[in-house]
Formats: C-alpha cells, structure tokens, sequence
C-alpha cells in the first residue's frame, strides 16, 4: 500500500501571502490524486476543504477573550498553544503507535512549530521533505548554519519554488548532495474562471473612488521593504502628475503600510496613489481585471532578503496586464522578459528613472500594453496552471513512495 503525505503547513489558509496559497495549491492537488492523508497546520481554520485538515480550534467561548484584557488574552494565548501541543504530541504517538510511516512534507522550514516536527521526524526516523522558498535559505543559513545543514543533509528530497532559489541554496549550502526538485507557485485557473468578479463601479464604491475613464496601475503584495513598492511610487510621481487619468492602487498590509502612507502624502500623490489595504480574493482579482499594468519592483535588501518566486505576477498576467519586476531571483523566471513585461535592475542607482521608463514607453503604446497582455494570458496557462504542475510532481513523488 503506498504511504499517504502529510503537508505541515504553518503558512495556509486563511492566511494570506505566497506561502499559504502555495501550501494550499499543493494540499489540495495532492489529495486529487489520492495520495494526501492531511494538512496539519496551526491556523485556525474557517472553513471545510476537501481534505483533512488538522488545526487547533477556536471555541465559541475563546473568541470573547480576544480583544480582551491582558490576563484574557493571554488566557486564549495559553489554550491555544496546549491545544497546539498536544494535536503534535498525539499525531507523532499515533504513527507510533500504529507503526505508520507516513512521509512529511514541511513548507517554511524557520518556523518554530516546523523546528519542532523536524526535530521530532529525525528523532522517530520519520521521512520529510522540506519546501524552500529563498527568504527561509538566508534566514537558517544566517542564524542557524548547522542546523540547517543538517536538516538538509537528513531530508529526503529538497523542493524549491524556482530554480533562482535552488541556486541560491548551492551558494549558501556549497556540498551538500540531495535529490531536489523544482515545484514552481501555480494558478488554480478554473478557481480563477469561475470567480464572479465585482464591476468597475463596485469597485469604485469599495475604494470610495471612482474609477471610470481612469488607467489603472496596481501592486498587490505584502508591504515589506523587499517588494520595492517605495520605488514604484517615486516612479509613478512625475508621470501622475502630467496625467490625472492615471490611477496606482496598492493593495496589501504589512510593515511598510505606514512608511508608504507618509511617502504618498510627502509627494502630494494621495489623489491619485490609493493605499487600500488586503481585500479577499475576489476583489484582488476584480482589481487586476480592472488595472492594465501590474508593478512590483522587488530587490535585494543587502543579501538579506529574496523573492523566490512571486505569484503575484503570475496572477497580473493571467488577468491581462503587463507586469513590472526586479531583475533579481526567480521574477526573472515568472516574466518572460519583454514578452509578457518588464525586468528592471532595481539594485542600481538608476532604478526609478529606468521604471519610469518602461512605463511612459507603454503609455505611449496602447497597442504594446495589449499584445504585451495577451501574451502574458496565455504564456500563464501554458506554464503555470497548478493541475499540470502538481501532476508532474505528483508521479515523481508516488515513485518515491512506493520504493
């Protein structure tokens, strides 16, 4: 009988971001082909999926300690956290106990409840395989060099998201010799047909803006620093305030959010740059079908950040838009350079100007935009649609399993 995997999952749903969509992607791919056991995640979960999911619960009479005062919420902290436990202590004890050997794949390796299953499947001699991303190969190889080393050197496949994140694993990690493979971020491209996605004028009342007759720019990302979303605004100043029909909306939360909020206001750009914050899926998309250009001009932060992949592009282009990126790990990978958008060497001092660039030359080509934009629509469902992915991966994954 073929062993079953279970996908520990710190990043997924309902949470947000690359990670978790990735970890999602993934869960519910291999449970169509009849090979997932579970997703063991420690998100507590909102709704039922077509798979198992083994997650703390949140009691109706938890939620009121929440918001709460300090001794409540550390109350709901403590429940939580013994729930957490004791859900890992009883999975571990089960196969134990059954004699089971299921085969683990751990997605965000840095995590602390990742540093605990590890240690946990090399002690019990339990097989694993570790997904990794780029930001996660610089933080445990900064911090925890021989750990991570040894984690590597003990797992028995090593998954990237790209091959730029595999090179940089070789960089950082010279020596070590491991069967790996290149599983790429993919669209789930019925989910995305399927949506019923919100009018121009829903979602003008959604951002109190109205949107017609405008040409909408957008970024749709986590706010961290690495995004570069500082550069496409100082990019965006001069062209805005020839052409009052160009809107830029950023959608996202995170540690820039207030950063970038002072950044718009100090340009006198708040009329035309709208921070909108994070939005459900539905209406991300409805935005991307509404903008014609997707920016993200993502750099290095002094080696001390990566962008592995970054699906957002992937997404902008499904949706017909010509998309903008940094010159730098896998985004070189997601566009096809001049084809489907624009790489930008964001580490040089000439960043803003060469993005500014890129912009008025589509500006001043509607017909670029469009060929441009059907390109990237079909360069993604030829590439990237996570069926065709997770079938690839999931034939070279049952070969192991069976061994």
């Amino acid at each position: 009988m073929t062993r079953k995997i279970t996908v520990l999952a710190t990043d997924f749903k309902p949470m947000l971001g690359g990670v978790a969509e990735y970890s999602f992607q993934l869960a519910e791919k291999l449970n169509a082909k009849g090979i997932l056991d579970q997703v063991f995640t420690p998100n507590i979960q909102n709704e039922t999926y077509t798979f198992k999911v083994a997650a703390p619960k949140e009691f109706s009479w938890m939620k009121s300690f929440k918001n709460k005062n300090f001794l409540k919420r550390k109350l709901y902290s403590l429940i939580y956290i013994s729930q957490l436990k004791l859900m890992e202590i009883w999975q571990i004890k089960n196969w134990l106990y059954h004699n089971q050997r299921p085969f683990i794949i751990v997605n965000w390796i840095i995590s602390p409840i990742s540093k605990r299953w590890i240690t946990a499947l090399n002690l019990f001699h339990f097989p694993y395989a570790i997904i990794l991303h780029g930001k996660d190969i610089i933080v445990a190889s900064q911090n925890e060099s021989q750990w991570f080393t040894d984690i590597s050197t003990k797992a028995k496949l090593i998954i990237f998201n790209s091959q730029a994140t595999a090179i940089l694993f070789g960089k950082l990690q010279p020596g070590i010799e491991k069967k790996s493979y290149i599983l790429y971020p993919s669209l789930d491209i019925n989910y995305l047909r399927q949506l019923n996605l919100n009018s121009l004028e829903d979602l003008g009342q959604l951002f109190n803006y109205d949107l017609k007759g405008k040409l909408v720019i957008s970024s749709v990302c986590r706010l961290i620093k690495r995004k570069g979303i500082d550069l496409a605004i100082r990019s965006l100043e001069p062209i805005l305030k020839r052409n009052k029909d160009i809107i830029y909306i950023i959608m996202g939360n995170g540690e820039e959010y207030q950063p970038l909020k002072s950044l718009i206001v100090s340009l006198n750009l708040d009329s035309q740059v709208l921070l909108v914050g994070e939005f459900n899926d539905t209406v991300k998309f409805s935005l991307l079908n509404t903008s014609s250009i997707f920016i993200m001009p993502n750099h290095y932060q002094n080696g001390n950040d990566f962008e592995g992949f970054g699906i957002s592009f992937l997404e902008a282009s499904y949706f017909k838009n010509v998309v903008i990126g940094g010159r730098n790990g896998g985004v070189t990978e997601a566009i096809k350079d001049g084809h489907s958008g624009f790489l930008v060497d964001t580490n040089s001092k000439d960043a803003i100007e060469s993005i500014s660039k890129v912009i008025n030359n589509l500006l001043d080509n509607s017909n670029l935009i469009n060929q441009m934009a059907e390109f990237g629509h079909q360069y993604v469902v030829d590439n990237f649609q996570s069926t065709h992915a997770i079938d690839a991966f999931s034939e070279y994954i049952q070969d192991y399993l069976l061994q």
